[in-house]
C-alpha cells in the first residue's frame, strides 16, 4: 500500500473512530439529560407532596385551635336542658365575695376557641388542696355526702322471690323468653330473636321489657299491660338500640314510674303518663357495675319523691343508689348510697319504704325508712335504712379547679362561659368565679354568661364554686359536669 492510500486509509479510520466517539458522547449526554429530566421531575413532585403535606399540616392546626376541647372522662351523656345564664330561679344566690369586675370588652379578631369538659369521674381537673366538696365517685359529681343510718333487724331473713309480679290474685311470670299470666303463656306484643322478658308491678298494673337482639345490636322495647292488652310505652314500643346486652327493670306508680335498662351501659327514662323523658346519663358504666337486673322502688310524693336503684340478680354486684328531685318536680341528680353501709354486702334488695314524716324539717314525706334484704359472706340479714338526706357542712365549702389552659405562649383574654347540664343549686347559695393569672384575684362569672378578664394578659384558666350550705338536709347542691369555653391569643 503507497503513502497516499496509507493516508486516506488513516483518515477513513480516524473518521470512524470519531463517529463512534460522538455516538458514545450523544449517549452519554442523553443519558445524562434523561436522568436529570427525572431527577428534576422527582425533585419536583417531592417538592409538591410537602407542600400539600404543609397545606394540610396547617389546614388540620387550625381545626384543631379552633375546636380543640380536652375531657376528663368519655361516658356520661347528658340529655336535659342547660341553664342559659345565671343559676336557676329560686335555688341559688351569689355569695358575697370580694372578687374583681370585668374589663371592657374588646375585638377578638385572632383568639383561638379552647374548651375543657370535667365530668367529675376523678381529681384530674380539681385543685385538690383547695376542693373541700364531696365528690361520689360513683355517681361523678360534686355533692353534700348522703346521710344513713343502718340497724340490722335479724338474720336468717329470707329472700324475696322476684320470679312473679303479682297485682290480687294475678301473677305475671317471666321465665326466660315466656311470659306467663297465672300459668297461661300470654302471646308478646313483638316478635324477633327474643333474649329476655322481664315484668314489674307499676302501681294497678303491669310493665314488660322485652330485649331482642336485631343485627349487631339489642333493641329494648317496653309495654303497659293490664292483664289482657299490651300498650306501647314508647313509639311503636321501641326505647333504644344498645351494642350491649342487658334486662328491663321498672318501678313506681301508675301515673310515674322508671323504665331502666341495666346492661354494661345503661339507659333510663322516667314514664309520667303519657310523657317519657330521657335519663340516661344517670345510669353509666361506673353506676351500671357490668350489668344489672334493675329493682325500683318510689318513696315520697310530688315535689319529696325519692328513687332508689338496686340490683335484683345475685351476680356479687350489689348496687344501691339515690335519686332525688332536689325539691322539684325532676329528678335532679343521683348518689351513691351503698357507700354509707356500716359492713360490706355481696347482694342487697329494697323490700319496701316507710314515710317517717314530720322530722326535723315539717314535711310529710321525708325522711325516708327502707326496709332491706341483704346478704353477707352467704348470710341472709334484713336491715332497716333511714334516708335522712345529706349531711350539711358546718361552714361554707368549694370546688376549685386546677389550670385548664394547655396552650404555651398564650394568653387568655376571654371567657365564653361555664354551662352545665346537671347542675342544681339544692337549696344551697351559690357563686361561681374564675381568674386567668395564679394566684390573682377571682373574678366572678354567672353560669351561661360570657366575661372579659380584667387582665388580657394573663395565661391561666381557673374556675371556682363556692358552696354556702342551706339548712334542709333533703337537698344538697348537685354539679355533675361543668363546661368551660375560652378563648387564647397567641403570643
Amino acid at each position: 500500500m503507497d503513502k497516499k492510500s496509507k493516508i486516506e486509509n488513516w483518515g477513513i479510520k480516524e473518521l470512524k473512530e470519531g463517529e463512534r466517539l460522538i455516538r458514545k458522547l450523544k449517549n452519554f449526554f442523553a443519558g445524562i439529560g434523561l436522568a436529570f429530566t427525572t431527577a428534576i421531575f422527582v425533585l419536583g413532585f417531592s417538592i409538591l407532596i410537602l407542600w400539600f403535606f404543609y397545606f394540610l399540616r396547617q389546614l388540620i392546626e387550625n381545626r384543631i385551635d379552633s375546636n380543640v376541647t380536652f375531657s376528663l372522662s368519655l361516658t356520661k351523656k347528658l340529655e336535659s336542658p342547660a341553664p342559659a345564664a345565671g343559676l336557676p330561679p329560686g335555688q341559688s344566690a351569689a355569695m358575697e365575695s370580694p372578687v374583681s369586675v370585668s374589663s371592657t370588652p374588646q375585638p377578638d379578631d385572632g383568639l383561638i376557641y379552647a374548651g375543657y369538659t370535667d365530668l367529675f369521674s376523678g381529681v384530674g381537673g380539681l385543685s385538690q388542696s383547695e376542693t373541700t366538696m364531696y365528690r361520689d365517685d360513683v355517681a361523678t359529681a360534686m355533692m353534700f355526702p348522703p346521710s344513713l343510718e343502718w340497724s340490722e333487724k335479724s338474720e336468717g331473713a329470707t329472700a324475696p322471690d322476684f320470679s312473679s309480679a303479682c297485682i290480687g290474685g294475678s301473677c305475671l311470670s317471666a321465665k326466660g323468653t315466656v311470659l306467663t299470666l297465672n300459668g297461661s303463656p300470654l302471646k308478646l306484643p313483638i316478635a324477633g330473636d327474643v333474649r329476655n322478658i322481664t315484668a314489674d308491678t307499676v302501681g294497678n298494673g303491669w310493665a314488660i321489657g322485652v330485649v331482642i337482639k336485631e343485627g349487631n345490636k339489642y333493641a329494648g322495647y317496653a309495654y303497659r299491660f293490664d292483664g289482657k292488652n299490651f300498650t306501647p310505652i314508647f313509639q311503636n314500643g321501641k326505647a333504644f338500640d344498645s351494642q350491649y346486652e342487658g334486662q328491663w327493670g321498672f318501678g313506681g306508680t301508675a301515673d310515674d314510674f322508671l323504665a331502666v335498662y341495666g346492661a354494661y351501659q345503661g339507659k333510663g327514662y322516667r314514664v309520667r303518663g303519657n310523657s317519657v323523658q330521657d335519663i340516661s346519663d344517670l345510669f353509666d358504666v361506673r353506676v351500671m357495675k357490668g350489668g344489672i337486673r334493675p329493682g325500683i322502688i318510689r318513696a315520697g310524693s310530688g315535689i319529696h319523691t325519692a328513687w332508689y336503684l338496686f340490683n335484683k340478680e345475685k351476680n356479687n354486684r350489689a348496687v344501691f343508689i339515690k335519686l332525688f328531685q332536689n325539691g322539684t318536680a325532676d329528678i335532679a341528680g343521683e348518689a351513691d348510697i351503698l357507700g354509707t353501709a356500716p359492713v360490706s354486702f355481696s347482694y342487697l334488695v329494697v323490700i319496701k319504704s316507710y314515710e317517717v314524716g314530720l322530722r326535723k324539717i315539717g314535711v310529710d314525706s321525708f325522711p325516708f325508712l327502707l326496709s332491706v334484704y341483704v346478704e353477707k359472706a352467704g348470710s341472709p340479714q334484713n336491715w332497716n335504712v333511714t334516708d335522712n338526706g345529706f349531711k350539711i357542712p358546718s361552714g361554707p365549702v368549694s370546688v376549685t379547679s386546677i389550670n385548664l389552659n394547655n396552650y404555651a405562649n398564650t394568653e387568655v383574654p376571654y371567657l365564653i362561659g361555664l354551662t352545665s347540664k346537671d347542675f342544681s343549686a339544692g337549696n344551697a347559695d351559690i357563686s361561681f368565679e374564675t381568674r386567668n393569672t395564679d394566684n390573682g384575684k377571682w373574678e366572678a362569672v354567672s353560669l351561661g354568661a360570657s366575661h372579659w378578664f380584667s387582665d388580657p394578659h394573663g395565661a391561666a384558666l381557673e374556675w371556682r364554686m363556692r358552696v354556702k350550705p342551706g339548712n334542709n338536709p333533703e337537698f344538697t347542691p348537685y354539679l355533675g359536669s361543668l363546661l368551660v369555653e375560652y378563648k387564647v391569643k397567641r403570643l
